[in-house]
């Protein structure tokens, strides 16, 4: 019993092999950690395609000058990197200048060591957003105000149309950051005195007329009589009446289009002011069927 008893005691206070238990026990815990590795870099691969392929698709989709519908464009790219089915949905939010495209995507990898640890599977979720804005936006709505447009009602259905334009495109989201010029044009468009002055613009001399035949005030009128020179008569008897010059008109050529600069260098003479149709004084007689061709009057 003796020896049995400083047997065992010695088996215990002994240190043999003591260092291959713990090298066993390191090398458990390292080919645990490598396995949890591979999977996690598995893990991140997958993730970072899926996330690639849905900031590509976002990127593409919310181009304000992409002509396809955003969802077919998202689908697309995925389609086109064999991950269709990890797509989950698309939220498309667009306005007058602006477009945001959201692209949510996931998937579920299956772990190859994690599993031994109770974890089989793991999510692999992608979320990508993108917004393609005009900050600042200048509209030219261009109307037609010419004799045909009293035809067919096309008149009275320019009007509300043209208004309910201006309400959608200078809501309140919209207002402070969108203009909008209004071009009214008929043989030509009237782009105001200063425009005029600044295209170099040569204005016709002032002509007298009388009121009768179409004359109006001096003082209505660009461009005066020469102060000895007698004016047209009308219904004020203190009052020049001249040929009326209230448009700002010019007649540019084909040249003065081959640029995108402001003409200049040189004059540009005025259109005169006239009407060549005796439209309004016709048509308020019942003289003109609609839809019929007017006969030509000499020009004033």
């Amino acid at each position: 019993m003796r020896r049995l008893t400083a047997s065992i005691r010695g088996f215990g206070r002994s240190e043999d092999g003591s260092i291959t238990i713990f090298a066993c026990f390191m090398v458990l815990c390292m080919l645990m950690i490598c396995g949890i590795s591979v999977d996690v870099m598995r893990h991140e691969m997958d993730r970072s395609r899926l996330q690639a392929t849905a900031d590509r698709a976002v990127l593409a989709a919310t181009a304000l000058n992409q002509r396809l519908a955003p969802e077919d464009v998202v689908a697309d790219y995925f389609t086109k990197s064999g991950i269709r089915d990890f797509m989950s949905n698309v939220e498309v939010s667009e306005g007058l200048s602006f477009r945001t495209v959201t692209v949510g995507a996931s998937t579920t990898m299956t772990t190859q060591f994690m599993d031994y640890f109770g974890v089989e599977t793991l999510n692999v979720p992608a979320l990508a957003t993108a917004e393609d804005r005009v900050p600042n936006v200048e509209i030219s709505l261009v109307l037609d105000i010419s004799g045909s447009m009293r035809f067919s009602n096309r008149m009275n259905d320019l009007r509300p149309a043209a208004a309910d334009f201006l309400d959608i495109v200078l809501d309140d989201a919209n207002a402070q950051k969108t203009s909008v010029t209004l071009v009214p044009y008929a043989g030509q468009t009237n782009p105001g005195p200063f425009m005029f002055d600044r295209l170099n613009g040569e204005r016709y001399p002032a002509m007298a007329m009388d009121e009768a035949d179409g004359g109006i005030p001096e003082h209505l009128s660009h461009g005066e009589l020469p102060q000895d020179a007698i004016g047209g008569v009308g219904s004020d008897q203190n009052t020049r009446y001249v040929y009326p010059n209230v448009s700002s008109c010019l007649d540019i050529g084909t040249g003065g289009f081959s640029s995108a600069e402001l003409p200049s260098g040189m004059l540009y003479p005025q259109t005169p002011h006239f009407m060549n149709w005796d439209i309004a004084q016709r048509d308020g007689l019942g003289l003109v069927p609609a839809g019929s061709d007017l006969d030509p009057i000499p020009q004033q």
